[in-house]
């Protein structure tokens, strides 16, 4: 297995009971929906690939978030906020969020959970279900995720005052089915994913030709400015993302292509198999949004004829909006 948490045979020696993560001091969403009898009945799955319950919430057990009693006190600074706000109205307040997701904790609470792979929706859905909904809102099983990319349908966005605006950016993550996600790829899997990276984006023309750049090639000098840029991912140093193994083997297999002018980049092997961004300096989001809408447009089907599969991992489940190796980008969000 890729790293070593995941002995789950041996576990299986154990009682459920003795096995069962110490939660008591823990705030993240996890943790609210995980229980000792949850634990009992899906301790013993794995998916086909091997990825078990321990697998999914060890990044959750490991970093534990912040106590309301904590967060309490950072927010009680000598302002009029302070002045009204009680520990019992806070720990009140922190329960609700607005339709978009805005709330009063000033800290965003972890999700506590990464998939391995596409199957970890299915296998592990007594908590990934409600642990979603949660954390996105009310996102029932139900709902599906709706995309739309037609940029004729933006309203506005060629307007936004440059004094105020440097830069503008469009994101999105792509997962390709048939091969694990980042925090259980093997790295046979992880440099295939690069391998088919390269050929696919190769095939693109016009404005959007460009040029594939391994991150174990770079000096640290051409790294760093590409980072100081804004053009490039860093390694991992969050204990989220190392706890859920995002950070072994680095850099191998990881990098990035832009196009000459860069304003359409993909990073390759980041926390998705494929981050996709539109850039550029200024406030013309119109433009920005644009050339995303046209770059996905062109480079999906690309992809999508060469995964172990008749299309990329996206939109292809009413449990998950986005198949992505983090529960808190679905569709977007926080570890």
């Amino acid at each position: 297995m890729p790293f070593g948490n995941t002995h789950n045979q041996t576990k299986l020696k154990y009682t459920s009971d003795q096995e069962y993560p110490d939660l008591s001091q823990h705030n993240n969403y996890m943790a609210k929906v995980l229980t000792p009898a949850m634990y009992e009945l899906l301790r013993k799955r794995q998916t086909p690939s091997g990825f078990t319950l321990d697998d999914v919430i060890q990044t959750g057990v490991d970093n534990p978030g912040l106590q309301s009693r904590l967060a309490y006190l950072v927010l009680r600074q000598n302002n009029h906020m302070a002045q009204v706000l009680t520990l019992d109205l806070y720990r009140e307040l922190r329960k609700r969020a607005t339709p978009s997701g805005f709330a009063c904790h000033p800290f965003i609470m972890t999700v506590g959970c990464v998939a391995g792979d596409e199957e970890t929706y299915e296998v592990f859905k007594e908590l990934l279900d409600p642990v979603i909904q949660d954390r996105h809102g009310g996102y029932k099983t139900s709902d599906k995720h709706k995309t739309d990319l037609n940029p004729a349908h933006l309203k506005g966005g060629d307007d936004l005052d440059p004094n105020y605006v440097l830069s503008s950016r469009v994101r999105t993550g792509r997962s390709i089915r048939g091969f694990c996600l980042p925090p259980h790829c093997s790295r046979g899997e992880r440099r295939a994913v690069e391998k088919l990276s390269i050929e696919a984006l190769d095939s693109l023309g016009g404005d959007l030709k460009g040029t594939y750049y391994a991150l174990k090639n770079m000096t640290d000098a051409e790294q760093q400015q590409l980072i100081d840029d804004h053009f490039l991912f860093d390694k991992p140093v969050s204990p989220l993302l190392l706890a859920s193994g995002m950070g072994r083997d680095w850099p191998d297999g990881r990098g990035i292509w832009h196009n000459v002018n860069k304003t359409f980049l993909v990073w390759v092997n980041e926390e998705d198999h494929l981050r996709v961004i539109s850039m550029q300096k200024g406030g013309n989001m119109k433009e920005v949004f644009n050339r995303f809408c046209t770059g996905l447009t062109k480079s999906d089907p690309l992809f999508s004829a060469r995964s172990r599969g008749p299309q990329p991992l996206y939109n292809v489940s009413a449990r998950s909006p986005l198949v992505s190796s983090q529960t808190c980008w679905l569709p977007i969000g926080q570890y």
